[in-house]
């Protein structure tokens, strides 16, 4: 890299080829499973690893047949008049009703991807992601080499010709070919050179610098801290203190805060959690009982202008967390082992919930998680409204690089889903994206009756890569939030 440096050249291709994100914890993928119209769909956004960078589109159609599928990027501070021309999204050969697509993300912040699927019923949604640079990749060693041999032949060429052409010029009387002129020419040039290799180091280091503090910024950095009572959750938003409706907090299926502490060990602490603001603005829970140890804390958040971060940090107890209860009726726990995919995992009162994966369960491929609660006598249980929804389950890698906070519609925020469907299509749209998101509130009642009796909850998942993950799956029943918890293992492609 530092023989790049000297020689200066073609900055530009160095940003493009270095420049690399990776948001959510490794989890660079947004599911939405919902309907389009008539048609039931589920699209899968893969966030760009840089920015301005290419989002990965795709939109599978479960039923029925549509004639075509296009996507629409919809930057956060534009509406759908200053957005460029829908693309169309390609079918896939052999994936009948699959559809791929690619979206230049060119600014950071959030956008919402405007799905259209085309057909006799079809319709629109919106599913929201990411643009922002959190990290980045080295440049490959070919690459500094070829670059510096390049940048080498560029300034030899350029004293050469700066040699030729002070020993070649002439006046009138003068003979041509006087060398010493030459090698002033060559000087000069070599002068030139240099200024001009010194002044493209200087403007790399700092747009270096910018891109590391755009970096580091964009991180909302979480502090969490304990006491004999709770816990204390704190933000630190270096570059976007005052900047009031852009990075402000806005409630996600209503709450402001989702927070999840989980342990360590075979049978880990799970903590699903929703801090308040004391008067003092300090976000603040209550947490009964909690062990000394040491735990993850995970924090999922949505920003007024839709984007969505999930924050982390570790938490040493060192002085253990003794009785009162929750801060919020919707808070839980859940301590114990594990059960194996497929098996029931106890509730207590004798029920038991079951988790199934339908679908290929390979890194980077769509499936559904679908968990059944069943009754002591194998009846389905009766689910209640919890935080809007029929369910909630929280899916983290073993080794804590992977976390998801599910949803029956996918893992999306429903509050930046719903603020993108509002500028691409108006009020009809917003409320249309509540449906699209299984909002309870905003189903007819009947549908939400049948939901609910059914006793089962799915929630479409993708894992980015193998390994161990931890999934809990949670739901309401009879006025308490029951929990399972279960081991699986996604195996190598």
């Amino acid at each position: 890299m530092k023989s790049f440096y000297w020689m200066g050249l073609v900055p530009v291709l160095w940003v493009l080829l270095t420049l690399r994100v990776s948001a959510h914890l490794g989890m660079p993928y947004v599911v939405l499973e919902g309907r389009a119209g008539k048609f039931p769909v589920r699209v899968v956004v893969q966030e760009p690893d840089v920015v301005p960078g290419l989002a990965q589109i795709g939109v599978r159609i479960l039923e029925g047949e549509a004639k075509g599928v296009t996507v629409l990027p919809l930057h956060w501070d534009t509406d759908r008049s200053g957005a460029p021309r829908p693309d169309p999204a390609r079918p896939v050969a052999g994936e009948p009703g699959l559809f791929e697509g690619e979206l230049w993300f060119m600014g950071a912040g959030a956008y919402g991807v405007v799905v259209e699927v085309e057909g006799e019923g079809g319709g629109t949604l919106v599913v929201p992601a990411n643009s922002l640079a959190t990290a980045r990749t080295p440049m490959p060693r070919w690459m500094e080499i070829l670059l510096a041999v390049l940048g080498a032949l560029l300034v030899f060429g350029w004293v050469c010709i700066g040699y030729v052409t002070f020993r070649e010029s002439t006046v009138a009387g003068e003979p041509r070919g006087r060398w010493w002129r030459g090698l002033l020419g060559a000087g000069l040039a070599t002068v030139v050179a240099m200024a001009a290799v010194w002044g493209g180091r200087r403007w790399w280091n700092a747009e270096d610098s910018n891109h590391d503090a755009r970096v580091r910024d964009q991180r909302v950095i979480l502090t969490v801290t304990s006491d004999r009572t709770g816990l204390e959750f704190g933000f630190d938003e270096p570059a976007w203190r005052g900047r009031s409706g852009v990075w402000d907090l806005v409630p996600d299926h209503g709450r402001l805060l989702h927070a999840f502490v989980v342990g360590s060990g075979p049978a880990p602490m799970f903590l699903h959690l929703h801090p308040e603001a004391t008067p003092e603005g300090v976000k603040r829970s209550t947490v009964g009982d909690l062990p000394r140890g040491d735990y993850h804390v995970f924090l999922d958040v949505t920003h007024a202008m839709g984007s969505t971060q999930t924050l982390t940090n570790r938490l040493v107890v060192t002085e253990p967390i003794l009785g009162g209860g929750f801060t919020d009726p919707d808070d839980s726990r859940h301590e114990g082992r594990s059960s194996p995919l497929g098996e029931s995992h106890p509730l207590g009162d004798g029920r038991v919930v079951r988790l199934d994966v339908d679908g290929r369960l390979r890194p980077r491929e769509a499936v559904r998680l679908v968990a059944r609660f069943r009754e002591a006598d194998n009846r389905p249980s009766l689910l209640q409204p919890y935080l809007r929804m029929p369910g909630h389950a929280v899916v983290a890698s073993e080794d804590g690089t992977v976390f998801s906070h599910l949803h029956p519609a996918g893992n999306l925020s429903m509050a930046a889903a719903r603020r993108f469907a509002l500028r691409a299509g108006g009020d009809a749209a917003a409320k249309n994206a509540d449906v699209v998101c299984g909002d309870l509130g905003a189903l007819p009642a009947d549908v939400v009756g049948r939901l609910l009796a059914s006793g089962e909850v799915t929630f479409p998942m993708v894992f980015p890569k193998a390994g161990s993950y931890w999934i809990w799956v949670q739901a309401r029943i009879e006025g308490q939030i029951r929990t399972g918890f279960f081991r699986l293992d996604v195996p190598e492609g």
